[in-house]
């Protein structure tokens, strides 16, 4: 848990950068110009948000209902990464 809670910005976890998501998306994904830039964008914000929930299970001591809570959260943002890709790729 030492690593999500830092008394001062240089003390503090961060996930990667959304800059460095946005590369390697477009290294292994072709997609179309018309919807590359949004669809990065979300894609990357979302593996940033899964990267946090997982260190959250990993590091945190959740009560049960938290848990649960967190992993629906997962679940659910993991999800939305297949469903975009999956749409992308059958309108390609």
């Amino acid at each position: 848990m030492s690593q999500l809670v830092g008394k001062d910005s240089r003390d503090r976890w961060y996930p990667n950068s959304i800059n460095d998501l946005k590369d390697y998306i477009l290294t292994y994904h072709k997609l179309n110009n018309d919807t590359k830039s949004g669809l990065v964008s979300n894609l990357a914000y979302n593996f940033q948000y899964i990267e946090y929930l997982r260190k959250t299970l990993l590091e945190l001591n959740l009560s049960t209902v938290l848990k649960t809570q967190t992993i629906k959260s997962f679940i659910i943002t993991s999800l939305s990464i297949i469903e975009a890709l999956i749409i992308e790729i059958s309108s390609s």
